[in-house]
């Protein structure tokens, strides 16, 4: 991502709406800091701050330089994040055909839940969850292992706020062997991984062994709050760290296979509650617009 992304007048008058000056498509991309107002820096460092999410291309420009705050290093972020987020709204109000519009089958876990291979226990979910704007509510089928902290209870709330309903739950219990059931990775459009926790280096080990599993067709997702690291002050200190935690870019699933993850940090009302409602339904529309083909721009 490059000053190309702040490159048609629509863009220089979204930053003028945006944060309230005038930019002209000569002076903006030869400015540095000392160029901007003070308040005009806050504003830019505010909207950074608030991120819920980063992608490959985020972390590229606002993590991997390993450089202090620059406005105007962030500016360019700031647009194509909110850019990204209302070419999505634009494309959910689409028409889409009924294969693409198929349940969508998703796994939440933790790094800890995922690397035991006996006796794990999961709570099976069949949900309707409003995802597109021309269609009715999409059908996902979502299992959830034991150990997402007060997942049911969050769940239930944020599904009802979305305007989405449970059809029916059902716990049940991945045994090893012959006749066990099995979680197996294949069979999902979508891994969300919870890293809520102090996990371990052999945890993100065989979370990194995703990478030989994990394919092009399929969505990857990691979440959480840190609520137990010190010093996070923002949504982008808590996705930073998370960043971090898995290697960066040394990190397989993430390096390999560029358009098919994000990191979420949505804490609810500033609690450390995850909204996964939030995430699921946006993994659900990536979902969609990769069976059309449309995921990425």
């Amino acid at each position: 991502m490059s000053g190309d992304l702040l490159s048609s007048e629509q863009d220089f008058t979204w930053v003028s709406f945006r944060f309230g000056v005038a930019m002209s498509r000569v002076g903006l991309p030869n400015l540095q800091l000392t160029h901007f107002t003070s308040e005009f820096v806050r504003r830019i460092r505010d909207n950074m701050e608030t991120m819920k999410w980063l992608d490959w291309q985020l972390c590229q420009v606002l993590i991997c330089d390993d450089t202090e705050f620059s406005a105007s290093t962030a500016l360019p972020a700031v647009h194509y994040y909110h850019h990204e987020q209302g070419r999505l709204r634009q494309l959910s109000s689409g028409q889409f055909s009924a294969d693409e519009q198929a349940p969508i089958y998703c796994v939440i876990t933790t790094l800890c839940h995922y690397r035991r291979q006996f006796q794990n226990k999961f709570t099976h979910y069949v949900c309707h969850l409003p995802v597109l704007q021309s269609a009715p509510p999409t059908r996902l089928i979502l299992d959830v292992s034991s150990d997402v902290p007060n997942f049911s209870t969050h769940w239930g709330h944020f599904l009802w706020m979305a305007n989405g309903s449970t059809e029916e739950s059902f716990e049940w219990t991945e045994e090893a062997g012959v006749g066990g059931e099995r979680v197996r990775m294949a069979d999902y459009d979508c891994l969300i991984f919870d890293v809520d926790y102090r996990e371990s280096h052999t945890d993100c080990e065989w979370l990194n062994a995703l990478g030989d599993i994990l394919t092009p067709r399929q969505t990857f997702v990691v979440t959480g709050s840190m609520a137990r690291v010190r010093g996070i002050n923002s949504n982008f200190d808590c996705l930073k760290q998370m960043f971090l935690t898995l290697g960066g870019f040394r990190f397989r699933p993430l390096s390999e296979l560029p358009n098919n993850w994000r990191i979420w940090c949505n804490k609810y009302q500033n609690y450390y509650t995850t909204n996964f409602v939030e995430v699921v339904r946006w993994a659900c529309l990536d979902i969609i617009l990769r069976r059309r083909g449309t995921a990425h721009s």
